[in-house]
């Protein structure tokens, strides 16, 4: 029966490696869920093995330059881990998972720093990239799947799947990256910022 039960475990880990399935947040509860949201840039991604016996897997840290703060407080530099990634030419890819690479500029909505498996809320749902209108130089937001955010109420759709970015995002469509901030920071002043520290 041990042996049985732990077949079963590797067969619903390796089902959840291969899809993630995420109950899109509101506006409301992405911001109020945060215990840290801030605006900045992707300065490092590493590899490596993370855990120890039965919990060892490849995880991925992401260093971000912090630019400013929205909600809650950081250092100028904070690395989050994220399960995947590949080690001596082992990977590991989750389904679903946000990707990052060096020079990414977003704002981001951390639900625990301390997460090692995403420490963003919503997953995917709990990035949003910041992109520049080539002709006017102003910068706007885009989700995840680089559809933009026109509005508060589009945080609750459905993401599409992951693909690479396409030739030419449309940022014009989206929400100004100062709109956003501002609404960000409004909603935060309504509700205290959780602890988590103790977790």
């Amino acid at each position: 029966m041990r042996i049985l039960a732990f077949l079963l475990g590797w067969v619903c880990a390796l089902g959840a490696a291969r899809a993630t399935t995420v109950i899109p947040p509101t506006f409301d509860s992405l911001v109020d869920d945060a215990e840290l949201v801030f605006r900045g840039r992707v300065i490092a991604t590493k590899s490596d093995w993370s855990g120890t016996g039965p919990k060892r897997r490849i995880a991925t840290w992401v260093t971000f330059a912090v630019e400013r703060t929205l909600r809650g407080e950081a250092e100028p530099t904070l690395t989050l881990e994220f399960a995947g990634g590949e080690v001596d030419g082992r990977r590991l890819d989750v389904a679903g998972w946000p990707r990052f690479a060096v020079g990414d500029h977003g704002v981001f909505f951390v639900e625990n720093r301390r997460a090692r498996l995403c420490p963003l809320k919503g997953v995917r749902h709990g990035r949003y990239r910041i992109v520049a209108d080539p002709g006017t130089g102003r910068e706007h937001v885009l989700r995840d799947d680089y559809s933009p955010l026109r509005m508060p109420a589009e945080v609750g759709r459905p993401l599409a799947a992951q693909s690479a970015a396409p030739a030419a995002a449309a940022p014009g469509a989206g929400l100004a990256l100062v709109q956003f901030e501002s609404l960000v920071t409004a909603r935060s002043a309504q509700v205290p910022v959780p602890d988590r520290s103790r977790r």
